[in-house]
This record gives C-alpha cells, structure tokens and sequence, in this order.
C-alpha cells in the first residue's frame, strides 16, 4: 500500500471520528471499516488498518509506520489501559490546539501581503495610467522626468522582453514556493522572528504552550517525562530543542535541579525555557502528577503568544497599510509634480 499523508486536519478529524464510534460500543475493527467511510480520501488506508486489527495486531503498530509519535505514542498507552476513546478525544483536542495556534502564526504574512499589493498598485499606474496622462502634457525643456523613466523603463520590458518577463516571474515564483514549502525554511524564518521586539516572546510562548499540551497528553497516558520529551521535541523549533533535551541529559538528580536556573550556566539553553515550564517541572518532580503541570503551564502560555501576535499584527497592519498606501500614491505624486512644473514652464 501507498504511504498516505494525513494532514493535521485529517488528523484531528480521525481522532474525533474513531472517539465517537468507540464511545457508541462499536468494536475497533468495524469502526476502523466505518472510517474507510467517513474518510474516503483514506479509504484504503482504514481498510488495511482493519485487517491489521482482525489479524491480532495492535492498532498503534499499524498507525505508527504513518502518524507521527506524539499521536501513536498514547494511543499505545491508550491500548493497554482500554482509554482508547478517550485517549482520541485528547489527541482530537490537542491537535485542535496545534491548528488554532498555525492559523494565527498564518496572519503574520497579512502585512507583507498588503504591501506585496501596494507595490502591484504602483506598477498598475506606471504602465497603465501614467502613460496616458503624460500623452496629454506639452513638451518640457528639461528632458524626461524619473517618472517617464521609470513608465519607459517598464514599457520596453512588457514589449520587447515578454518571454524574458514571465520566465524569471515563473521562476522567482517557484522557486519562492518550493523554498516556503520547505520545514527548515519555514523554522529558520520563525527563528529569525526571535529577535523581533515582543514577536519572539509570541513565537517561544505558542510552541512551548503546545509543546507542554503534547507533553500532559502523554504523561497522561503514562509515559514517563524523559520519554516524553524524546518523543514530543520536534514540535518545537530547531532552536529550542536543545532547552528541552538539556533537561533530559541532566535528570539524574531530579526534574527540579534540571531546570534550576540559578545553578546552570548563563549560555546554557534551559536559561531560555519559559517559567511555565520551568515551574512544570518543578511540580511534577515534588508531586509526580506531570499531566496536571503541564495542562497548568500549557494554557497561559497560549493565551500569551495569542495576545501578543494579535497587538503585533494590529502595529504592522497599519504601517504595511501607510507603506502600501506610499507605493501607490507615489506615482501619480510623481505625475502631479511634473504637472506643476509644466504649468511653470508654460507659464514663463
């Protein structure tokens, strides 16, 4: 069989529908057929899944071949402990979570949008406008203004290099869209976010808040917090992986003394861990009851990063909407500028 890519979407869909189906008392081989069903894009997909289950093997060792770890992970734990449907629900949630927080992160391209149309705008007026309202003005002693230059420069490209034109705009195009399309594009791009004032405490408090969900999903299940920081790392950008790894590599004392800031080094990258989660580890080194810490830490965490990307986005929405309006105007500016100087011209 194919290999099938399930998307965080359908991956959120199949946890709630297989939830729903176990709940109403429907056995997991039949409910793994009435998926073939619900999820028809995979419908071959369920199906094999089915007759995996019916041959005596576990669900999760089938789903582990396709969906990432932090998802087949509990769902083994869910097995053992007969909290499958259970288990679905919370995985539905979490990746509902994990989809809430990639739209808002999606705004972020609105300025830059907004700009891309002012700058479409301006070109608009160079070739389409200007042109003809400078048809219509006498003859100026001064030569060409920056603006017929410009309409001119642009005008031998459109008629005399056309196949040139479209090549490199089809090739900027996709060359753009492959290198966006890449996983280590889009986190060097995140990562350079870091350092954009308030933007960076946004991005570190969204993937550590969902990265501590995933890490209360699967203590919860009953995976131990080493185990799970192994399995959940690669929710978390390149960058802040090594924080979370640090506190693996240093357990051996406790949870507490691995993420003690005042006993670790300056450049050590569990400076950089958020109190939250900080805290989260504290507590469940004193108490053990890591599902309930994380849950604590996740949600403000969360609420942060969300806060912060909306104030951030309503500042850039304005000064991407004062630089397209620039790109725009500029142009017939330009245009009434050199009116002026003909009515001068004329004038004299």
């Amino acid at each position: 069989m194919k290999e099938q890519n399930f998307s965080l979407t359908d991956l959120e869909m199949a946890a709630a529908f297989i939830s729903n189906l176990l709940n109403s008392g429907i056995p997991l081989d039949q409910a793994l057929v009435e998926m073939s069903k619900l999820q028809k894009q995979h419908s071959q997909f369920w199906l094999d899944a089915s007759v995996h289950c019916r041959t005596g093997n576990s669900l999760s060792s089938y789903l582990k071949e396709f969906w990432p770890n932090t998802v087949t992970g509990p769902v083994e734990i869910g097995e053992m402990t007969g909290q499958l449907p259970e288990i679905f629900r919370q995985i539905e949630e979490t990746i509902s979570l994990q989809l809430q927080i990639r739209k808002k992160l999606g705004k972020l391209k609105t300025p830059a949008g907004m700009i891309v149309a002012g700058i479409g705008v301006c070109v608009f007026f160079l070739i389409g406008v200007i042109p003809s309202l400078i048809k219509g003005l006498p003859k100026s002693d001064t030569g060409k203004s920056l603006i017929v230059q410009l309409s001119d420069a642009i005008q031998n490209v459109l008629h005399n290099h056309q196949l040139l034109l479209v090549g490199t705009i089809m090739a900027v195009a996709g060359g753009i869209y492959m290198l966006f399309k890449q996983p280590e594009t889009r986190h060097a791009m995140l990562a350079k976010l870091d350092y954009v004032p308030g933007l960076g405490l946004a991005i570190r408090s969204l993937y550590y808040g969902l990265w501590a969900r995933y890490m209360s999903l699967m203590t919860r299940c009953g995976i131990s917090p080493i185990d799970a920081i192994q399995r959940s790392n690669n929710l978390l950008l390149p960058y802040m992986v090594p924080s979370v790894m640090a506190i693996a590599e240093n357990a051996g004392r406790g949870l507490a003394e691995a993420v003690d800031q005042d006993r670790i080094e300056e450049d050590d990258p569990r400076q950089q861990l958020p109190v939250f989660i900080v805290n989260a580890f504290r507590l469940t080194d004193s108490t053990g009851d890591s599902d309930k810490h994380f849950q604590t830490a996740s949600q403000p965490l969360v609420n942060i990063g969300m806060k912060v990307i909306e104030r951030f986005i309503e500042v850039s929405n304005g000064a991407a909407i004062a630089i397209a309006a620039i790109f725009a105007l500029t142009p017939m500016l330009m245009y009434f500028l050199q009116l002026a100087d003909v009515v001068k011209i004329v004038g004299k």
